[in-house]
């Protein structure tokens, strides 16, 4: 068994790797149609301003509506493909991680905070499913896409090739490079919080220094003394509504 989290997912997936690679095509597909679909329209409202014969357009404007169709058709089956194998995965992961708190369980279970127990088990958990949905398949759907959108615009005008390849470049590892180094910080700054557990007269403070209770609504007990339940205090004043 590989130590490396995404190793592990990817390993899990391996059963299902015929359908993750339909739902990279049907991407794929869906996301080439989206591009032809702006060129042959681009040329349909070109060529139509000259006011040509109609048979002259006709086939850029069967092309418009089989693209038209083919993109929600295609993006309808990548959904579906990634989120059916997204979601097998997080059920074997949910079993596998349940498995493993019931071996430490009762006795391992104290070392870790409720806090950070029902983190691992939901939000974690949970968070996998990223990788399917919105990791390799987008990324591969990209690869594929660009580089035939590359591969055409050689054919036509090599240094309008080499200027989409290189934007392509630029926004395919400059923006994520970007995005990872932004959530890893934001990740080491907020763990340190995620498990703890404020106490109750913390909890108590920030309440009662949290909410202005004005004087004119409120009303004193007549013993004085503000009263405790499970070690957390009472405010010894209640709103009450305003006189008229």
């Amino acid at each position: 068994m590989p130590r490396n989290p995404l190793a592990r997912l990817l390993r899990l997936a391996r059963p299902l790797r015929g359908e993750l690679l339909f739902a990279v095509g049907a991407g794929a597909a869906a996301t080439g149609s989206a591009v032809a679909l702006l060129a042959v329209s681009g040329f349909l409202l070109a060529r139509a301003s000259q006011h040509p014969n109609i048979v002259a357009i006709s086939v850029a404007v069967v092309a418009v509506r089989a693209l038209s169709i083919g993109r929600g058709v295609s993006r309808y089956l990548e959904r579906l493909a990634s989120h059916d194998v997204a979601f097998r995965v997080l059920a074997e992961v949910r079993v596998a991680i349940w498995r493993r708190l019931e071996k430490l369980a009762p006795a391992g279970l104290a070392l870790f905070r409720s806090g950070d127990l029902l983190a691992r088990l939901i939000s974690d958990v949970d968070a996998t499913q990223d990788l399917f949905i919105r990791g390799i398949t987008p990324l591969l759907t990209a690869v594929l896409v660009g580089g035939g959108a590359v591969t055409v615009c050689l054919f036509i005008l090599a240094p309008a090739a080499a200027v989409l390849a290189a934007g392509l470049l630029a926004a395919g590892l400059a923006v994520p490079l970007t995005g990872a180094a932004v959530a890893r910080k934001a990740a080491r700054t907020g763990a340190p919080a995620r498990g703890t557990r404020p106490s109750p007269k913390a909890t108590h403070d920030a309440v009662t220094t949290t909410v202005p209770w004005s004087p004119k609504y409120t009303t004193k007990r007549q013993s004085g003394q503000p009263k405790t339940r499970s070690g957390v205090t009472v405010a010894s004043s209640v709103p009450v509504p305003p006189q008229k």
